[in-house]
């Protein structure tokens, strides 16, 4: 936690973006724009701009969330290890969420690089915030002590479609055609053009014609031109020059591990592991785990539950149990589907960028989606086999049965 804040004062304050776009005039390679920029000053800018909306939601993910962990952390070293683990029961689930402004960042500079003439990367503040997101996310995971799983509670809705899961056939065929759909969505949904970006005609023509200014960088024949001659040649150009981008997720990400820089590298292949490679495997491993627990025997199943009235902690496969822990709180592919208008959002407010979701978002959005649809689905899978004879569901570790069930049963929980 000490390494993750020393990483998001970093990322706050160093700089995330820099990116310059240059143009072939007269022989002559012409900078149009350059800019970069930190979360800080690209906060101020857009406040001035009056683009409220996105400043409200990245100054929640990049810095009001943070300070709440922070804050969560002190408290749970003040009232010592057990005393404290409610508080980080409070913001577990929403640590991954601080990576919202790393994916939009990521997403900003591989949009960027597919534009003609543009040159784009990342800072060192990029790669420091990354950082903070994936060890802080880490260390909320491990600060209660023993890393364990926490089930979804069962409700009402849980209970319907349980109902349907009886049989084992049902289940089986339920599970695999839900995870079969989660992927075959997260494929188009990345290979798709999922975001427009562009650079408006009447900016351009600012930017060449500001350029154009420096009469010493034009070859010798196109000093002597008047200023009406010159603006017509700026305008020309501005008209003909197309800098506008259509990409998609799996673009981006191919652009950005090949971009020279290595703070681009390093961060981006951090990042999008987290979104795309363990959402993937966390689908598959508790799909495995699902169906393997309804086809556990009888007797292993009373064995579960004699452990449970012993006080002791009965679960099966307690390694795979940890592992799906990480896996979860590492997730970020339900990050990313918010970052897309986030992004959108954050780089409209700027007068030399401008930017538009296209249809293949919502692929992108139906991904993140059908990943938690998959995961409550193998949730009813477990419960299907985790109740009562006379149909009760099981009871959490700790709760004590009612009274009008006490003399049913044991119930069996994980």
């Amino acid at each position: 936690m000490f390494i993750s804040t020393i990483l998001l004062y970093q990322g706050l304050s160093a700089t995330l973006v820099f990116w310059k776009i240059s143009l072939e005039i007269f022989g002559t390679s012409l900078t149009v724009i350059d800019d970069n920029r930190t979360f800080s000053g690209m906060m101020q800018q857009m406040t001035h701009e009056e683009a409220m909306l996105p400043v409200m939601f990245l100054v929640f993910f990049g810095f009001v969330l943070p300070l709440i962990k922070i804050v969560l952390f002190t408290m749970w070293v003040w009232d010592g290890v057990g005393g404290g683990d409610k508080y980080i029961r409070y913001v577990k689930g929403l640590s991954k969420w601080t990576g919202v402004d790393a994916v939009v960042e990521a997403l900003v500079v591989g949009m960027l690089l597919k534009i003609p003439g543009a040159d784009a990367a990342h800072g060192y503040g990029f790669t420091c915030f990354v950082g903070y997101v994936l060890l802080s996310t880490i260390a909320f995971c491990c600060l209660p002590g023993e890393v364990h799983f926490a089930e979804e509670p069962p409700n009402a809705f849980h209970m319907k479609v349980c109902e349907k899961f009886r049989s084992p056939r049902v289940r089986k065929a339920t599970l695999a055609v839900s995870l079969t759909t989660f992927l075959v969505v997260l494929s188009f949904g990345l290979s798709v053009h999922t975001m427009r970006l562009w650079i408006p005609k009447d900016t351009l023509q600012w930017n060449i014609g500001h350029r154009l200014l420096n009469r010493e960088a034009l070859p010798e024949p196109l000093r002597s031109l008047s200023d009406p001659m010159m603006q017509r040649i700026e305008e020309a150009v501005a008209r003909l020059v197309d800098l506008t981008a259509d990409t998609s997720v799996s673009g981006c990400i191919r652009r950005l591990m090949q971009s020279n820089s290595w703070y681009t590298v390093a961060g981006s292949l951090a990042l999008f592991i987290c979104v795309i490679v363990i959402p993937v495997a966390y689908a598959v491993i508790n799909t495995a785990y699902a169906l393997a627990l309804t086809e556990l025997p009888e007797e292993e199943l009373k064995g579960l539950t004699d452990a449970t009235n012993r006080g002791e902690e009965a679960a099966p496969w307690p390694a795979m149990s940890r592992l799906r822990a990480f896996l979860w709180d590492l997730s970020l592919l339900d990050v990313c589907a918010v970052a897309f208008p986030i992004a959108t959002g954050a780089i409209s407010y700027r007068n030399d960028l401008q930017g538009e979701m296209l249809d293949g978002y919502a692929l992108i959005f139906l991904a993140a989606l059908s990943w938690h649809v998959q995961n409550f689905l193998c949730r009813c899978a477990q419960l299907s086999v985790l109740t009562t004879l006379d149909g009760h569901f099981l009871l959490e570790p700790g709760a004590e049965p009612a009274a009008e069930t006490r003399s049913s049963p044991a119930p069996i929980y994980i």
